[in-house]
């Protein structure tokens, strides 16, 4: 095995193979994730935004620039965007802190019936799945758990 020159491990020929299968398997999966989203009332950026604040805690820009993998910059826009469209609330406890951020009720509720959408198509698909479920989920896992220990030990 050799290294590329984007400092990936060339793997051998069948994995290599496997590995432009998977790619092109994702590229479909994400044309109809996009097509579902398409449906929803929400835009990509303001579901991204509202998924973070799933477990309940607010955040400021800096914390959500680096849960996201964005420059604060681009964060700020977006959530400037996401406060204008009422889907997220800011507010300061003390005035020396940043502002903390948080969902509204009505993007708590759009996010809701985003969500209700999405879980309606994969739950379909896992319906149909039937019996290979909790084995696709465990494949899944290991995989994710894999690719992502791939990406951050092999980023430049």
């Amino acid at each position: 095995m050799d290294r590329n020159n984007t400092g990936y491990t060339v793997p051998s020929s069948s994995n290599e193979n496997l590995a432009k299968e998977l790619m092109a398997l994702l590229e479909n999966f994400d044309a109809q994730r996009r097509l579902l989203g398409q449906h929803a009332t929400l835009k990509t950026a303001d579901i991204r935004l509202l998924w973070l604040f799933n477990d309940g805690k607010s955040r400021t820009l800096k914390e959500m620039a680096a849960e996201l993998g964005l420059e604060q910059s681009t964060v700020n826009r977006q959530v400037n965007a996401a406060i204008n469209d009422s889907l997220l609330t800011r507010n300061k406890n003390d005035p020396t802190e940043p502002y903390r951020f948080e969902p509204s009720e009505f993007g708590t509720q759009e996010f809701s019936k985003y969500m209700a959408a999405t879980t309606g198509a994969y739950t379909q698909t896992f319906a149909q799945l039937g019996n290979q479920n909790e084995e696709f989920m465990t494949l899944m896992r290991s995989f994710v758990a894999s690719f992502t220990q791939s990406v951050q030990g092999s980023a430049p």
